[in-house]
């Protein structure tokens, strides 16, 4: 088989929401509780200070999990000084990433959910919360930036 050509096995949106349930039971949440209002399937949680969203998402060739985290506001000063510092803690980031939307400083995972296990959601949504969770104080102190609230804006 070639570089690029592994055979993954598949996975269908029903399994990839039984393995997110299963870790929010796992966590002691109630997935039906958790559950976002809408028409995308997703969820919510709280580590912290830090409110974890994952998604599961249809697109044209491809199904995949997104775990995102709206940590804090962009700084009103020291914009560049900010943004650097963003830019080096990705480096050490492992399978997430520093991102801005609009006003929102965030980390964000998403892959496509072929080949996907329930540890690799486990580590995943783990991972991420806990690194949101430990980043949004650090980033905020040494900016000055306001933490997320999902009750702001």
């Amino acid at each position: 088989m070639g570089l690029f050509k592994k055979k993954t096995k598949e996975i269908t949106i029903e399994e990839c929401k039984e393995m997110v349930e299963k870790f929010m039971r796992k966590k002691g949440l109630d997935p039906s509780q958790q559950r976002l209002k809408g028409d995308q399937m997703g969820w919510f949680a709280i580590r912290g200070s830090a409110y974890i969203y994952i998604f599961i998402n249809q697109y044209d060739n491809f199904n995949s999990i997104r775990v995102y985290s709206p940590i804090l506001y962009l700084p009103e000063e020291n914009i560049l000084p900010f943004y650097r510092k963003c830019l080096e803690l990705n480096w050490e980031l492992k399978n997430c990433a520093i991102c801005v939307y609009e006003n929102e400083v965030a980390l964000v995972v998403e892959r496509p959910i072929e080949g996907l296990d329930p540890e690799e959601v486990e580590w995943t949504i783990d991972y991420l919360s806990q690194v949101a969770d430990n980043l949004d104080n650090k980033l905020a102190d040494e900016f000055g930036a306001r933490i997320f609230s999902s009750q702001t804006e």
